[in-house]
């Protein structure tokens, strides 16, 4: 999967658009390894993986340029000298996770995402242990790929779809 339109990433501020593309290819990359996923469209599956990444990375949804809060993550974040690149993590509710452009931008509204969020989300919590996806976790905890393996995954009803 392809991440291809890069108005997905643009909408974010800068510092933040690396982050955000590095998380939503993590996420696509776990559902390459997962035959459920083919039957979804590319278009819908890289949506839902951006919605996702959005609420893992708790960024809203066309400008999240605040600083990384410590205390949502469960071990050591090995970011240097650029904390303040770093998205904070401050509640947002999906309407501002997944905006009006964000919509215009995929063609789908929040509603038609739910179920792959919920499916993405399930790769995403079994990522670290299950042994099909070891390769793609070690891949994403390496600092080259800025760590994002190793994000606090929400919990369920977190995820505000």
């Amino acid at each position: 999967q392809k991440c291809s339109n890069s108005a997905l990433f643009t909408l974010d501020s800068p510092r933040n658009a690396l982050l955000l593309k590095v998380m939503t290819r993590y996420l696509l990359d776990l559902a390459l390894l997962e035959n459920q996923f083919v039957s979804i469209p590319s278009k819908l599956l890289t949506a839902s993986a951006v919605y996702l990444a959005k609420r893992t990375l708790r960024m809203k949804g066309t400008n999240s340029d605040a600083t990384h809060n410590n205390h949502q993550h469960h071990r050591h974040y090995p970011y240097q000298n650029c904390q303040s690149s770093l998205p904070q993590a401050t509640e947002t509710g999906r309407e501002e996770t997944w905006s009006q452009a964000m919509a215009h931008y995929t063609g789908y509204d929040l509603s038609e995402l739910s179920e792959s969020v919920y499916r993405l989300h399930d790769l995403q919590r079994e990522a670290e242990t299950a042994t099909s996806f070891q390769n793609v976790f070690r891949k994403y905890s390496r600092k080259k790929y800025l760590s994002v393996a190793l994000r606090t995954v929400l919990p369920i009803e977190n995820l505000g779809v």
